[in-house]
Protein backbone atom coordinates (compact mmCIF):
# COMPACT_ATOMS: atom_id res chain seq x y z
CA UNK A 1 0.00 0.00 0.00
CA UNK A 2 1.15 3.52 -0.84
CA UNK A 3 1.65 6.23 1.58
CA UNK A 4 -0.41 8.44 -0.11
CA UNK A 5 -3.42 5.71 0.38
CA UNK A 6 -2.25 5.01 3.64
CA UNK A 7 -2.79 8.96 4.28
CA UNK A 8 -5.93 9.24 2.42
CA UNK A 9 -7.01 6.31 4.38
CA UNK A 10 -5.81 7.53 7.66
CA UNK A 11 -7.65 11.41 7.06
CA UNK A 12 -10.90 9.72 5.74
CA UNK A 13 -10.87 7.24 9.17
CA UNK A 14 -9.83 10.82 11.21
CA UNK A 15 -12.64 12.73 9.15
CA UNK A 16 -15.19 9.77 10.19
CA UNK A 17 -14.40 9.75 13.91
CA UNK A 18 -14.63 13.23 14.47
CA UNK A 19 -17.92 13.19 12.67
CA UNK A 20 -18.78 10.40 14.82
CA UNK A 21 -17.54 12.34 17.81
CA UNK A 22 -19.21 15.21 16.74
CA UNK A 23 -22.34 13.46 16.61
CA UNK A 24 -21.81 12.19 19.91
CA UNK A 25 -20.74 15.58 21.50
CA UNK A 26 -24.45 16.95 19.86
CA UNK A 27 -26.64 14.08 21.35
CA UNK A 28 -24.56 14.47 24.51
CA UNK A 29 -24.87 18.09 24.65
CA UNK A 30 -28.63 18.10 23.93
CA UNK A 31 -29.22 15.18 26.57
CA UNK A 32 -27.26 16.85 29.51
CA UNK A 33 -27.49 20.74 29.28
CA UNK A 34 -31.66 20.25 29.41
CA UNK A 35 -31.11 19.05 32.40
CA UNK A 36 -28.20 20.47 33.65
CA UNK A 37 -30.04 23.79 32.80
CA UNK A 38 -33.12 22.74 35.08
CA UNK A 39 -31.11 21.98 37.89
CA UNK A 40 -29.49 25.32 37.51
CA UNK A 41 -32.96 27.03 37.52
CA UNK A 42 -34.14 25.18 40.60
CA UNK A 43 -30.69 26.09 42.13
CA UNK A 44 -31.17 29.97 40.91
CA UNK A 45 -34.96 29.78 41.88
CA UNK A 46 -34.04 29.05 45.60
CA UNK A 47 -31.30 30.86 46.47
CA UNK A 48 -33.50 34.01 45.56
CA UNK A 49 -36.42 32.52 47.55
CA UNK A 50 -34.10 32.22 50.55
CA UNK A 51 -32.70 35.48 50.06
CA UNK A 52 -35.78 37.20 49.46
CA UNK A 53 -37.63 35.13 52.71
CA UNK A 54 -34.42 36.23 54.77
CA UNK A 55 -34.29 40.39 53.70
CA UNK A 56 -38.35 40.41 54.68
CA UNK A 57 -37.85 37.93 57.88
CA UNK A 58 -35.14 40.76 59.25
CA UNK A 59 -36.94 43.56 58.00
CA UNK A 60 -39.86 42.53 60.35
CA UNK A 61 -37.95 41.64 63.14
CA UNK A 62 -36.24 45.04 63.36
CA UNK A 63 -39.07 47.07 63.07
CA UNK A 64 -40.77 44.80 66.09
CA UNK A 65 -37.07 45.69 67.90
CA UNK A 66 -37.81 49.61 67.04
CA UNK A 67 -41.29 48.99 68.63
CA UNK A 68 -40.11 47.57 71.96
CA UNK A 69 -37.26 49.71 72.00
CA UNK A 70 -39.36 52.50 71.63
CA UNK A 71 -41.63 51.31 74.42
CA UNK A 72 -38.63 51.28 76.66
CA UNK A 73 -37.81 54.78 75.93
CA UNK A 74 -41.07 56.66 76.25
CA UNK A 75 -41.51 54.50 79.54
CA UNK A 76 -37.49 55.97 80.24
CA UNK A 77 -38.48 59.45 79.86
CA UNK A 78 -41.89 59.46 81.45
CA UNK A 79 -40.29 58.08 84.70
CA UNK A 80 -37.55 60.78 85.07
CA UNK A 81 -40.46 63.00 84.43
CA UNK A 82 -42.64 62.26 87.13
CA UNK A 83 -39.93 62.00 89.62
CA UNK A 84 -38.59 65.54 88.40
CA UNK A 85 -42.29 66.78 88.97
CA UNK A 86 -42.23 65.29 92.65
CA UNK A 87 -38.99 66.42 93.45
CA UNK A 88 -40.84 70.16 92.19
CA UNK A 89 -43.87 69.74 94.55
CA UNK A 90 -41.49 68.48 97.69
CA UNK A 91 -39.30 71.79 97.42
CA UNK A 92 -42.14 74.08 96.41
CA UNK A 93 -43.02 76.11 99.87
CA UNK A 94 -46.94 75.42 99.54
CA UNK A 95 -49.26 77.62 102.45
CA UNK A 96 -52.15 75.87 101.56
CA UNK A 97 -53.12 72.32 99.46
CA UNK A 98 -54.77 74.28 97.08
CA UNK A 99 -51.77 76.33 96.42
CA UNK A 100 -49.43 73.28 95.81
CA UNK A 101 -52.55 71.96 93.30
CA UNK A 102 -52.34 74.95 91.57
CA UNK A 103 -48.75 74.91 91.41
CA UNK A 104 -48.73 71.12 90.30
CA UNK A 105 -51.32 72.33 87.47
CA UNK A 106 -49.50 75.05 86.40
CA UNK A 107 -45.86 73.08 85.79
CA UNK A 108 -47.65 70.23 83.86
CA UNK A 109 -49.81 72.01 81.79
CA UNK A 110 -46.89 74.14 81.12
CA UNK A 111 -44.66 71.27 79.22
CA UNK A 112 -47.45 67.87 78.63
CA UNK A 113 -50.41 67.14 76.11
CA UNK A 114 -53.58 66.67 77.70
CA UNK A 115 -53.63 62.58 79.42
CA UNK A 116 -50.24 62.52 79.70
CA UNK A 117 -49.63 62.79 83.13
CA UNK A 118 -53.51 62.01 85.39
CA UNK A 119 -53.78 62.59 88.86
CA UNK A 120 -56.05 62.67 92.24
CA UNK A 121 -56.78 64.22 95.41
CA UNK A 122 -58.06 62.76 98.33
CA UNK A 123 -59.10 63.97 102.36
CA UNK A 124 -56.34 62.15 104.46
CA UNK A 125 -58.61 62.20 107.48
CA UNK A 126 -61.76 60.59 105.66
CA UNK A 127 -59.98 58.66 102.58
CA UNK A 128 -62.67 60.54 100.26
CA UNK A 129 -61.69 60.61 96.72
CA UNK A 130 -62.22 64.78 96.03
CA UNK A 131 -60.82 64.24 92.23
CA UNK A 132 -60.04 61.04 90.24
CA UNK A 133 -60.39 61.70 87.08
CA UNK A 134 -58.39 58.27 86.35
CA UNK A 135 -59.62 55.69 88.83
CA UNK A 136 -56.14 56.14 90.40
CA UNK A 137 -57.51 55.61 94.24
CA UNK A 138 -59.19 52.17 95.49
CA UNK A 139 -61.87 52.93 97.89
CA UNK A 140 -60.86 51.61 101.34
CA UNK A 141 -63.05 48.55 102.85
CA UNK A 142 -64.32 48.04 106.08
CA UNK A 143 -60.94 47.89 108.38
CA UNK A 144 -58.41 49.40 106.36
CA UNK A 145 -56.48 52.38 107.13
CA UNK A 146 -55.55 54.70 103.84
CA UNK A 147 -56.60 54.94 100.50
CA UNK A 148 -54.48 52.00 98.19
CA UNK A 149 -54.49 52.72 94.37
CA UNK A 150 -54.85 50.83 91.39
CA UNK A 151 -51.21 51.14 89.26
CA UNK A 152 -51.44 47.52 87.22
CA UNK A 153 -51.79 50.16 84.33
CA UNK A 154 -49.76 53.02 84.73
CA UNK A 155 -45.74 53.99 83.66
CA UNK A 156 -44.54 55.62 87.12
CA UNK A 157 -46.56 56.55 89.82
CA UNK A 158 -46.22 59.14 92.67
CA UNK A 159 -47.84 60.49 95.44
CA UNK A 160 -47.65 63.50 98.58
CA UNK A 161 -49.04 64.37 101.38
CA UNK A 162 -49.74 67.82 102.83
CA UNK A 163 -51.68 68.76 105.90
CA UNK A 164 -54.67 66.54 105.32
CA UNK A 165 -54.80 65.98 101.67
CA UNK A 166 -53.07 63.55 99.28
CA UNK A 167 -52.10 64.30 95.97
CA UNK A 168 -51.50 61.21 93.57
CA UNK A 169 -49.98 61.42 89.90
CA UNK A 170 -49.15 58.97 87.29
CA UNK A 171 -48.37 58.26 83.61
CA UNK A 172 -50.78 55.69 82.00
CA UNK A 173 -49.46 53.29 80.01
CA UNK A 174 -52.50 53.85 77.85
CA UNK A 175 -50.78 57.43 76.49
CA UNK A 176 -47.00 55.81 76.16
CA UNK A 177 -48.91 52.92 73.69
CA UNK A 178 -51.11 55.44 72.13
CA UNK A 179 -47.70 57.67 71.26
CA UNK A 180 -45.28 54.35 70.11
CA UNK A 181 -48.41 53.64 67.87
CA UNK A 182 -48.33 56.63 66.09
CA UNK A 183 -44.44 57.38 65.65
CA UNK A 184 -44.25 53.68 64.40
CA UNK A 185 -47.36 54.24 61.99
CA UNK A 186 -45.25 57.76 60.94
CA UNK A 187 -42.08 55.60 60.62
CA UNK A 188 -43.86 53.23 58.46
CA UNK A 189 -45.59 55.44 56.36
CA UNK A 190 -42.03 56.92 55.47
CA UNK A 191 -40.15 53.79 55.38
CA UNK A 192 -38.51 52.83 51.67
CA UNK A 193 -37.73 49.35 50.62
CA UNK A 194 -36.61 48.30 47.42
CA UNK A 195 -38.66 46.19 44.93
CA UNK A 196 -41.61 48.32 45.77
CA UNK A 197 -41.85 46.70 49.01
CA UNK A 198 -43.74 48.12 52.69
CA UNK A 199 -44.64 46.81 55.88
CA UNK A 200 -48.26 46.87 56.69
CA UNK A 201 -49.84 46.00 60.44
CA UNK A 202 -53.34 44.32 60.95
CA UNK A 203 -54.86 44.96 64.52
CA UNK A 204 -56.59 41.70 65.87
CA UNK A 205 -59.45 41.80 67.45
CA UNK A 206 -60.93 38.28 67.71
CA UNK A 207 -58.22 35.42 67.44
CA UNK A 208 -61.32 33.14 66.57
CA UNK A 209 -61.63 35.12 62.98
CA UNK A 210 -64.33 35.72 61.02
CA UNK A 211 -66.34 39.58 60.29
CA UNK A 212 -64.59 42.38 61.75
CA UNK A 213 -61.60 39.72 63.21
CA UNK A 214 -59.20 42.78 62.87
CA UNK A 215 -58.83 46.59 61.85
CA UNK A 216 -55.88 47.47 58.85
CA UNK A 217 -53.93 49.84 61.07
CA UNK A 218 -51.16 50.67 58.95
CA UNK A 219 -50.62 50.20 55.12
CA UNK A 220 -48.85 52.61 53.28
CA UNK A 221 -50.08 51.26 50.12
CA UNK A 222 -53.20 51.63 51.04
CA UNK A 223 -53.59 54.57 53.36
CA UNK A 224 -57.12 55.66 52.63
CA UNK A 225 -58.02 51.90 54.47
CA UNK A 226 -56.53 52.21 57.30
CA UNK A 227 -59.42 52.02 60.14
CA UNK A 228 -60.90 49.77 57.77
CA UNK A 229 -62.43 46.45 59.57
CA UNK A 230 -60.98 42.85 57.67
CA UNK A 231 -62.80 39.48 57.54
CA UNK A 232 -60.98 36.03 57.59
CA UNK A 233 -63.29 35.52 54.39
CA UNK A 234 -61.95 37.74 51.85
CA UNK A 235 -59.88 36.09 49.15
CA UNK A 236 -57.58 37.48 46.57
CA UNK A 237 -57.94 37.19 42.87
CA UNK A 238 -57.51 33.25 42.51
CA UNK A 239 -59.37 32.37 45.77
CA UNK A 240 -56.84 32.24 48.30
CA UNK A 241 -58.18 33.31 51.68
CA UNK A 242 -54.64 35.21 52.82
CA UNK A 243 -56.30 37.03 55.76
CA UNK A 244 -57.34 33.54 57.17
CA UNK A 245 -53.70 31.61 56.63
CA UNK A 246 -52.31 34.82 58.12
CA UNK A 247 -54.22 34.71 61.42
CA UNK A 248 -53.99 31.04 61.25
CA UNK A 249 -50.00 30.91 61.06
CA UNK A 250 -49.43 33.99 63.73
CA UNK A 251 -52.05 31.90 66.31
CA UNK A 252 -50.23 28.76 66.14
CA UNK A 253 -46.79 29.19 65.21
CA UNK A 254 -46.43 33.30 66.01
CA UNK A 255 -44.71 34.07 62.56
CA UNK A 256 -45.15 32.32 58.81
CA UNK A 257 -44.33 32.99 55.25
CA UNK A 258 -47.77 32.57 52.67
CA UNK A 259 -47.79 33.56 49.34
CA UNK A 260 -50.96 35.62 47.83
CA UNK A 261 -51.89 37.90 45.07
CA UNK A 262 -52.21 41.26 45.21
CA UNK A 263 -51.72 44.60 43.41
CA UNK A 264 -48.66 46.18 43.29
CA UNK A 265 -47.43 49.76 44.86
CA UNK A 266 -48.62 52.98 43.16
CA UNK A 267 -50.10 50.58 40.44
CA UNK A 268 -53.13 48.22 39.41
CA UNK A 269 -51.31 45.94 38.78
CA UNK A 270 -51.97 42.59 40.65
CA UNK A 271 -49.33 39.81 41.50
CA UNK A 272 -48.04 36.88 43.21
CA UNK A 273 -46.71 38.22 46.51
CA UNK A 274 -44.52 36.60 49.28
CA UNK A 275 -45.08 37.79 52.47
CA UNK A 276 -43.84 36.93 55.98
CA UNK A 277 -45.65 38.00 58.96
CA UNK A 278 -45.24 38.21 62.64
CA UNK A 279 -47.61 38.40 66.02
CA UNK A 280 -46.19 41.34 68.27
CA UNK A 281 -48.87 40.45 71.21
CA UNK A 282 -48.52 43.43 73.82
CA UNK A 283 -50.74 45.31 71.08
CA UNK A 284 -51.89 42.37 69.13
CA UNK A 285 -50.50 43.41 65.98
CA UNK A 286 -49.72 41.50 63.15
CA UNK A 287 -46.71 42.93 61.24
CA UNK A 288 -45.98 42.05 57.84
CA UNK A 289 -43.93 42.55 54.78
CA UNK A 290 -43.84 41.04 51.48
CA UNK A 291 -42.35 40.97 47.85
CA UNK A 292 -43.75 40.13 44.53
CA UNK A 293 -42.60 37.31 42.61
CA UNK A 294 -42.82 38.06 39.26
CA UNK A 295 -39.40 40.13 38.94
CA UNK A 296 -37.70 36.75 40.12
CA UNK A 297 -38.76 34.90 36.64
CA UNK A 298 -37.42 37.62 34.40
CA UNK A 299 -33.99 37.29 36.42
CA UNK A 300 -33.95 33.22 36.12
CA UNK A 301 -34.94 33.64 32.51
CA UNK A 302 -32.09 36.03 31.70
CA UNK A 303 -29.38 33.97 33.93
CA UNK A 304 -30.38 31.03 32.05
CA UNK A 305 -30.32 32.68 28.35
CA UNK A 306 -26.60 33.88 29.63
CA UNK A 307 -26.25 30.50 30.66
CA UNK A 308 -27.23 28.51 27.27
CA UNK A 309 -25.35 31.21 25.20
CA UNK A 310 -22.09 30.26 26.95
CA UNK A 311 -23.01 26.44 26.66
CA UNK A 312 -23.30 26.70 23.18
CA UNK A 313 -20.43 28.27 22.74
CA UNK A 314 -18.14 25.80 24.51
CA UNK A 315 -19.87 22.66 22.14
CA UNK A 316 -18.15 24.86 19.45
CA UNK A 317 -15.20 24.72 20.88
CA UNK A 318 -15.86 20.93 21.24
CA UNK A 319 -16.47 20.31 17.62
CA UNK A 320 -13.58 21.81 16.95
CA UNK A 321 -11.27 19.42 18.92
CA UNK A 322 -10.34 15.95 18.59
CA UNK A 323 -10.94 13.01 20.65
CA UNK A 324 -9.53 14.16 23.52
CA UNK A 325 -11.62 17.30 23.97
CA UNK A 326 -14.81 15.25 24.05
CA UNK A 327 -13.71 14.79 28.10
CA UNK A 328 -12.32 17.96 28.12
CA UNK A 329 -15.32 19.63 26.70
CA UNK A 330 -18.04 17.81 29.31
CA UNK A 331 -15.63 19.04 31.96
CA UNK A 332 -15.75 22.66 30.75
CA UNK A 333 -19.87 22.71 30.45
CA UNK A 334 -19.67 21.67 33.65
CA UNK A 335 -17.01 24.17 35.21
CA UNK A 336 -18.28 26.46 33.44
CA UNK A 337 -21.57 26.48 34.47
CA UNK A 338 -20.29 26.47 38.48
CA UNK A 339 -18.33 29.89 37.66
CA UNK A 340 -21.26 31.05 35.87
CA UNK A 341 -23.23 30.32 39.15
CA UNK A 342 -20.82 31.74 41.39
CA UNK A 343 -20.51 34.55 39.42
CA UNK A 344 -24.68 35.11 39.27
CA UNK A 345 -24.96 34.57 43.08
CA UNK A 346 -22.19 37.00 43.82
CA UNK A 347 -23.64 39.65 41.93
CA UNK A 348 -27.27 38.91 43.45
CA UNK A 349 -26.06 39.36 47.22
CA UNK A 350 -24.62 42.58 45.77
CA UNK A 351 -27.66 43.78 44.33
CA UNK A 352 -28.62 43.53 47.92
CA UNK A 353 -26.11 44.17 50.05
CA UNK A 354 -26.17 47.64 48.24
CA UNK A 355 -29.06 50.55 48.46
CA UNK A 356 -28.90 51.21 45.03
CA UNK A 357 -29.94 54.98 45.65
CA UNK A 358 -26.28 55.70 47.18
CA UNK A 359 -24.41 53.07 46.76
CA UNK A 360 -24.08 52.44 50.65
CA UNK A 361 -24.04 49.13 52.16
CA UNK A 362 -27.55 48.10 52.83
CA UNK A 363 -28.89 47.94 56.79
CA UNK A 364 -28.83 43.75 56.50
CA UNK A 365 -25.04 44.11 55.11
CA UNK A 366 -24.43 46.11 58.45
CA UNK A 367 -25.99 43.49 60.82
CA UNK A 368 -23.68 41.07 59.09
CA UNK A 369 -20.58 43.47 59.18
CA UNK A 370 -21.71 44.10 62.84
CA UNK A 371 -21.87 40.55 63.75
CA UNK A 372 -17.75 39.62 62.11
CA UNK A 373 -16.42 42.97 64.02
CA UNK A 374 -18.27 42.22 67.24
CA UNK A 375 -16.69 38.45 66.70
CA UNK A 376 -13.29 40.13 66.56
CA UNK A 377 -13.48 42.38 69.65
CA UNK A 378 -14.53 39.48 72.00
CA UNK A 379 -11.88 37.09 70.59
CA UNK A 380 -9.04 39.91 70.27
CA UNK A 381 -9.92 43.14 72.14
CA UNK A 382 -10.23 45.32 69.04
CA UNK A 383 -13.17 47.43 69.38
CA UNK A 384 -14.92 49.52 66.47
CA UNK A 385 -16.21 53.01 66.27
CA UNK A 386 -20.04 52.90 65.59
CA UNK A 387 -21.75 55.89 64.17
CA UNK A 388 -25.49 56.66 63.86
CA UNK A 389 -25.86 59.85 61.62
CA UNK A 390 -29.89 61.73 60.95
CA UNK A 391 -29.97 64.48 58.61
CA UNK A 392 -31.63 67.39 60.38
CA UNK A 393 -35.07 68.63 59.15
CA UNK A 394 -34.54 66.27 55.56
CA UNK A 395 -38.46 65.89 55.91
CA UNK A 396 -39.24 69.13 54.48
CA UNK A 397 -36.87 68.65 51.65
CA UNK A 398 -39.58 65.50 50.71
CA UNK A 399 -42.39 68.15 51.48
CA UNK A 400 -41.42 70.99 49.77
CA UNK A 401 -39.23 69.92 46.40
CA UNK A 402 -40.83 66.25 45.78
CA UNK A 403 -39.47 62.29 45.98
CA UNK A 404 -37.07 63.15 43.29
CA UNK A 405 -35.04 65.68 44.84
CA UNK A 406 -34.93 63.81 47.92
CA UNK A 407 -33.19 61.18 46.42
CA UNK A 408 -30.91 63.42 44.58
CA UNK A 409 -29.61 65.43 47.94
CA UNK A 410 -29.20 61.74 49.69
CA UNK A 411 -26.96 61.20 47.15
CA UNK A 412 -25.33 64.10 47.11
CA UNK A 413 -24.87 63.74 51.14
CA UNK A 414 -23.83 59.97 50.67
CA UNK A 415 -21.04 61.37 48.45
CA UNK A 416 -19.95 63.67 51.58
CA UNK A 417 -20.15 61.34 53.83
CA UNK A 418 -17.65 58.83 51.46
CA UNK A 419 -14.98 61.51 50.75
CA UNK A 420 -14.85 62.27 54.52
CA UNK A 421 -14.85 59.15 55.01
CA UNK A 422 -11.76 57.44 52.99
CA UNK A 423 -10.88 53.75 53.63
CA UNK A 424 -11.63 54.40 57.52
CA UNK A 425 -14.86 52.63 57.28
CA UNK A 426 -18.12 51.44 55.88
CA UNK A 427 -20.72 53.94 55.29
CA UNK A 428 -24.70 52.27 55.69
CA UNK A 429 -27.91 53.26 54.28
CA UNK A 430 -30.24 52.41 57.35
CA UNK A 431 -33.27 53.59 56.18
CA UNK A 432 -35.03 56.55 55.30
CA UNK A 433 -32.43 59.87 56.07
CA UNK A 434 -30.72 57.91 58.32
CA UNK A 435 -26.75 56.30 58.22
CA UNK A 436 -25.15 54.54 59.95
CA UNK A 437 -20.78 54.10 60.05
CA UNK A 438 -18.62 51.29 61.26
CA UNK A 439 -14.81 51.86 61.79
CA UNK A 440 -13.10 49.21 62.70
CA UNK A 441 -9.90 49.66 64.83
CA UNK A 442 -10.69 53.15 65.45
CA UNK A 443 -10.64 54.98 68.89
CA UNK A 444 -12.99 56.74 70.94
CA UNK A 445 -11.03 60.07 70.12
CA UNK A 446 -10.43 59.60 66.53
CA UNK A 447 -13.92 58.73 66.30
CA UNK A 448 -14.95 61.94 67.13
CA UNK A 449 -12.63 63.84 65.10
CA UNK A 450 -14.37 62.39 62.05
CA UNK A 451 -17.67 62.74 63.50
CA UNK A 452 -16.69 66.63 63.87
CA UNK A 453 -15.20 66.54 60.37
CA UNK A 454 -18.39 65.08 58.79
CA UNK A 455 -21.00 67.31 60.29
CA UNK A 456 -18.57 70.41 59.67
CA UNK A 457 -18.38 69.68 55.94
CA UNK A 458 -21.88 68.77 55.47
CA UNK A 459 -22.81 72.21 57.51
CA UNK A 460 -20.62 74.04 55.17
CA UNK A 461 -21.40 72.21 51.70
CA UNK A 462 -24.43 74.01 49.66
CA UNK A 463 -26.69 71.72 48.21
CA UNK A 464 -27.27 72.17 44.58
CA UNK A 465 -29.17 69.01 43.84
CA UNK A 466 -32.21 70.92 43.65
CA UNK A 467 -33.98 74.32 42.65
CA UNK A 468 -32.18 76.43 45.07
CA UNK A 469 -29.40 76.16 47.05
CA UNK A 470 -29.92 74.26 50.24
CA UNK A 471 -27.81 74.03 53.64
CA UNK A 472 -28.02 70.90 55.68
CA UNK A 473 -26.67 69.82 59.12
CA UNK A 474 -26.35 66.30 60.45
CA UNK A 475 -26.45 64.88 63.94
CA UNK A 476 -24.38 62.46 65.05
CA UNK A 477 -24.49 59.40 67.81
CA UNK A 478 -21.54 57.56 68.95
CA UNK A 479 -20.57 54.40 70.66
CA UNK A 480 -18.19 51.65 70.71
CA UNK A 481 -18.05 47.75 71.43
CA UNK A 482 -17.13 47.68 75.34
CA UNK A 483 -16.65 45.06 77.56
CA UNK A 484 -19.75 44.05 79.23
CA UNK A 485 -22.04 43.72 75.91
CA UNK A 486 -23.67 41.11 74.96
CA UNK A 487 -24.07 41.08 71.47
CA UNK A 488 -23.24 44.10 68.97
CA UNK A 489 -27.03 45.44 69.18
CA UNK A 490 -26.02 46.65 72.66
CA UNK A 491 -23.45 49.13 71.34
CA UNK A 492 -25.94 50.11 68.37
CA UNK A 493 -28.41 51.30 70.78
CA UNK A 494 -26.17 53.59 72.72
CA UNK A 495 -25.53 54.87 69.50
CA UNK A 496 -29.21 55.58 68.88
CA UNK A 497 -29.72 57.11 72.54
CA UNK A 498 -26.71 59.08 71.87
CA UNK A 499 -28.33 60.32 68.29
CA UNK A 500 -31.76 60.60 70.31
CA UNK A 501 -29.46 62.98 73.03
CA UNK A 502 -27.50 65.26 70.25
CA UNK A 503 -31.19 65.81 68.81
CA UNK A 504 -33.11 66.81 71.94
CA UNK A 505 -29.86 69.24 72.34
CA UNK A 506 -30.81 71.24 69.15
CA UNK A 507 -29.22 68.92 66.31
CA UNK A 508 -26.06 69.95 64.16
CA UNK A 509 -23.83 68.33 66.89
CA UNK A 510 -22.01 64.90 68.28
CA UNK A 511 -23.08 63.25 71.05
CA UNK A 512 -21.03 60.16 72.58
CA UNK A 513 -22.77 56.93 74.77
CA UNK A 514 -20.69 54.86 76.52
CA UNK A 515 -21.84 51.65 78.78
CA UNK A 516 -23.10 52.74 82.15
CA UNK A 517 -20.47 51.90 84.57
Amino acid sequence: MSSKSFNRRYWLFSLIMIAIICVFVAVFYLTTAREVASIYEKNTQATIEQLKKSFLKETVDNQIRRIEQRRIDYIGRHKQLVERFYYQLKSFPADSFESLVDYFLTITKQSLDVGQIVYAVWDLDTDVPLYDSFNLIQTPTSGENSVSFRTQNLAQFRSIEFDNHGLAFAVPMSYIDASVKKDTANEIHSSVFEEDSYIWVNEVVDYQGGDDYAIRRIHPNLRETEGMLLSTSMTDIVGNHPYLEELEGVTEHGELFFTYYFKRKNSDEISKKLTYAKLFKPYDWIIAMGIHLDDMQSYIDTVNTQSTNLAASSVSIFVLGLVLLVVIGYGLIIGIEKWVARKERKHLEEEIYRDQLTDAWSRRAGFRDLAKAFDTFREKGVTSILMMIDIDNFKHINDRFGHDARDRVLKEIAEQFYTALGNLGRLYRWGGDEFFIMCPGMQEKQGSLLAEQMRHQIEQKKITSVSEELSLTITAGISLFEHGDEEFSDAVKRSDIALYRAKQAGKNQIAVEKRPT
